[in-house]
């Protein structure tokens, strides 16, 4: 448990932690992937002598909900709270394989990467400020990543940013970074460029004081895509095509939970497109074609 200012403090690991903690009380931002991110929480905060309270879940991706199930075992006292649409699938966690293979989930994509034990929530949260009686956050709407993924601020001018971007390792990594929306993820960057907090704890990748040079980084990784894949379309092309063109273009190399990943980041930017009228689509011989206009 690492101090950044003030009250607010994070556990580092591949996926980050946030904690605020006053008069030996703790919320939690996150909880991580499964249950061994939860017990470093709990074991943390025990040996401080501090009683977690509250878990803040910025959005419903297995990786950020994953602690939930032990903490309720192991406390069952605490308030769970997220945002509208993302509790509805923590409660029921198939909902994230079956939005991206669109049916019952085929067996290699129910593991604990893409579905999370489930967690009844407490509360659902909404964006603007949030009084837990030992401490207030305001919460900020960081969508894209995911349909209503959430940031949280501290009093100490911490934001905790969820997924609404990666760092320069993660997105060399990946190449093409998952995201839900592509108009909301560009507008999130925008938001979070006109804002100057004191730090920024991102969920995946190191403390930032700065995130300009950070988000510009992620928009032209974006952007990136988005030429590859209008270049590609100059000629008909199946969502599928474009996968297999991008997974080329980058030396992809993908497992089933990655396939379906991607596949449904290609859908988010052909819905960009197509939104702005830059591509059509038809059927034809049971294939669905985009072609740039």
């Amino acid at each position: 448990m690492i101090r950044i200012s003030g009250n607010t403090y994070y556990i580092p690991g591949a996926v980050n932690i946030g904690l605020y903690i006053r008069d030996g009380f703790a919320l939690a931002i996150d909880s991580g992937s499964d249950e061994s991110y939860a017990k470093k929480v709990l074991r943390d905060l025990e040996s401080e002598g501090v009683e977690l309270l509250y878990v803040i879940n910025t959005h419903s991706h297995a990786d950020h909900f994953g602690g939930n199930f032990f903490i309720k075992k192991k406390k069952p006292n605490v308030k769970f709270l997220a945002p509208r649409v993302e509790e509805d699938v923590m409660q029921f966690p198939e909902f994230e394989p079956f939005y991206l293979y669109g049916a019952s989930p085929l067996p290699g994509l129910r593991n604990k990467f893409l579905m999370a034990k489930e967690c009844s929530l407490d509360r659902a949260i909404l964006p603007g400020k949030l009084e837990l009686g030992f401490c207030s956050v305001e919460i900020i709407s960081l969508k894209g990543h995911s349909p209503n993924q959430i940031g949280v601020l501290t009093e100490d001018g911490v934001l905790f940013s969820a997924d609404a971007f990666f760092d320069q390792s993660t997105i060399e990594k990946y190449k093409l970074i998952y995201l839900y929306d592509l108009k909301n993820t560009l507008s999130t960057i925008e938001s979070l460029e006109k804002t100057d907090y004191n730090f920024y704890v991102p969920g995946h990748g190191s403390l930032l004081e700065d995130v300009k040079a950070v988000l510009y980084k992620n928009r032209d990784a974006l952007l990136e895509v988005l030429e590859l894949i209008k270049g590609y379309l100059k000629e008909p092309h199946t969502r599928e095509d474009v996968l297999s063109h991008l997974s080329s273009v980058f030396n992809m190399e993908m497992n089933l939970s990655q396939y379906f990943l991607n596949l449904a980041s290609v859908s988010s930017f052909l819905s960009y497109l197509s939104e702005r009228e830059e591509i059509d689509s038809y059927i034809e011989g049971g294939r669905l074609y985009f072609i740039k206009k």
